[in-house]
Parts: C-alpha cells; structure tokens; sequence
C-alpha cells in the first residue's frame, strides 16, 4: 500500500520536473541565436601631426655702429728747471756778522738734574658722614715729609675745623705720591711741606 502511494505523488513530481526543464532549455536556445550589437574598431595614429599654434619669426636686431675711440691725451712737455747763474752770495745779500760774548761758565753752575718734590697723584679726601649730616664745612692744614722714594711721612695736622675732617684728611694724603727732591742727580728727603685741604658740601 505504501509504495502504491510513493508512486503516486513521486510520479506527478518527476513530470512536473521535466516539463519545466524543457523550457529552460529552450529558452537559453533561443537567447545564444540572437544577434549582438557590433563593436566599433578602435584605430591608433602613431606619428600623429603637429600642428604649429604660432610660427610669428623673431624681430630682427638692429646692427651696433661702431663708436669713436676717445682722442689721446695731450702730450706734456716737460721744462728743466733753470738754476741762478749769479752767487748766492749776490742774490741775498751780505749777511752781517753776529759777535757773541763768551759765557763765564766758573761763576754759574747748570744742573738739568736737579729739581724739588713734585706732585704726582693727589687723591682727594672722603667727607665724612657725621660732618656731611650736620652740614659742617671748613678745611684742615697738614704738613709732612717727602722720603727719597716719594711717599708722604710723618703727617702733622696743624690746624681743623673737626676730627672727622682731620682723620680723612690724612688718610688722603698717606696715598698721595711726588716725585722726590733731587740734587746733583741724587734724591734727598724734603721737609716741611705743608697742604690745605677744604671741605665744601656744595663741590
């Protein structure tokens, strides 16, 4: 019974099968007959020409005229100095003559190395600040020796207006320097100098 029914249904399926098949195929017969559009033939120029976009020729130059060289410079002539035939003597004229007296030298005794202390370095004194804030002016008078090497000693203050003013002002004068005494060529220790030294608020 059952393959009787297995028969039954696989029977109209394989027909079912078949048929649609045939038409497939001839379908696809029927599109390979038709005819396709023709393709056009593709050409390539390999030396293709030219054409010239602007052929104007080139303006013509003008030819360079030549230019004159310069005229040469003048020719100097040179003129040889024309000495005096005459004697000097005749042009100038006599010259006098000068009598000199003759110089005693044994009364007068020249001596170029000679000379007294001088000033070297001169460094002025510091305002000390206690004077400086009260308003205190005035000067001090110092005298020292000058040793043979030029160096201040033995600094005395004769006369000052204030201690502040007296302590600065030797301490200016200890780093002054002279050029030391000298006779017949030897330094000699000078005595005796004596400065003045001002303190003014205003200088």
């Amino acid at each position: 019974m059952q393959r009787i029914l297995r028969t039954s249904i696989s029977l109209p399926f394989a027909g079912l099968v078949t048929v649609s098949l045939a038409f497939f195929m001839s379908y696809l017969i029927s599109v390979e007959g038709e005819l396709r559009p023709a393709t056009p033939d593709l050409q390539f120029d390999l030396f293709p020409t030219v054409e010239v976009i602007d052929a104007t020729p080139p303006p013509d130059l003008e030819p360079v005229l030549p230019v004159d060289p310069p005229p040469p410079p003048p020719e100097v002539i040179a003129q040889a100095s024309q000495l005096p035939v005459e004697d000097f003597n005749v042009i100038a004229g006599t010259i006098p003559g000068v009598e000199i007296d003759p110089i005693d030298n044994g009364s007068t005794n020249f001596n170029i190395s000679d000379r007294d202390v001088q000033p070297l370095v001169r460094i002025p004194p510091a305002y000390p600040v206690r004077e400086a804030e009260r308003g205190i002016e005035g000067d001090c008078v110092l005298q020292f020796d000058v040793t043979t090497q030029g160096s201040p000693v033995n600094i005395q203050v004769l006369e000052c207006a204030s201690s502040g003013f007296a302590r600065e002002s030797v301490r200016a004068v200890e780093r002054w320097r002279y050029n030391p005494r000298v006779r017949n060529g030897v330094p000699e220790m000078y005595r005796g100098v004596q400065t003045r030294l001002e303190f003014n608020l205003g200088d």
